[in-house]
């Protein structure tokens, strides 16, 4: 979950959260969204204004983001 303080982009979905499942492939460094939810307020509090459930296509974390992160976070709990 990713809260922030300014709302995001698009405007027509501005939003202050964000809830994604996140799968990871740790031997090639990329992931893929599996689902995700966006939410008006903070802390994905209330209904969510937008929800997807279908996956991406899997791209490369590139090191220094978040996604990089999240690789890095799965990798090692799953070890």
């Amino acid at each position: 979950m990713e809260s922030y303080d300014e709302p995001q982009p698009p405007e027509k979905y501005a939003y202050h959260s964000l809830k994604s499942l996140v799968q990871a492939d740790c031997s090639s460094t990329k992931i893929r969204f599996m689902a995700y939810s966006i939410y008006k307020s903070n802390n994905a509090s209330g209904t969510a204004i937008y929800s997807k459930g279908q996956s991406s296509e899997w791209f490369e974390a590139n090191p220094n983001t978040v996604n990089r992160a999240y690789l890095d976070i799965a990798c090692k709990e799953s070890n």
